[in-house]
């Protein structure tokens, strides 16, 4: 009988799902309602549901700062490329000293969310963790386990 690695499996289906668009995998009707598309609505969304990130906003700090933040990152990541690029044309020894991208200012985020065929902005009202400005893939999906009472403006 041959050996079935349920771990490796399930390991590589929830890479896939995790790497896929809903867009692609996900059937229309089945995530957000349609009323999230009227001009001003108020509804509820009942978890458990899965949303795809699609866009993401610092609102709470400036956008100067954040746009300051945003260019001394680039730079760092250029400087890091040219380094990489001297270190294999050259044979040169890459120093080890690198410098650390600094961090986005976090205060409050925007959050465009999507069940692959509505998009619904959100606004977090309590600090969600494990979504970071600058860090958090777009596309990384998103599961509500509690009814939400949400209004929504599109």
């Amino acid at each position: 009988m041959p050996y079935f690695d349920y771990d490796h499996v399930t390991h590589q289906l929830h890479e896939s799902v995790q790497n896929t668009s809903l867009q692609k995998i996900a059937m229309a009707g089945t995530g957000l309602t349609p009323l999230t598309n009227s001009p001003t609505a108020h509804g509820t969304i009942e978890g458990p549901l899965v949303l795809e990130l699609v866009h993401l906003t610092e609102i709470g700090v400036s956008a100067l700062a954040l746009e300051g933040i945003r260019q001394e990152r680039a730079h760092i990541i250029h400087q890091r490329r040219l380094s990489t690029v001297r270190f294999v044309t050259r044979g040169e020894r890459l120093q080890e000293q690198e410098q650390i991208l600094p961090e986005y200012p976090r205060e409050r985020l925007k959050l465009v969310l999507t069940d692959g065929f509505n998009e619904l902005e959100a606004i977090e009202c309590g600090r969600l963790p494990d979504i970071v400005l600058g860090k958090t893939p777009m596309g990384t999906k998103v599961r509500l386990l509690i009814p939400l009472v949400s209004t929504w403006y599109i």
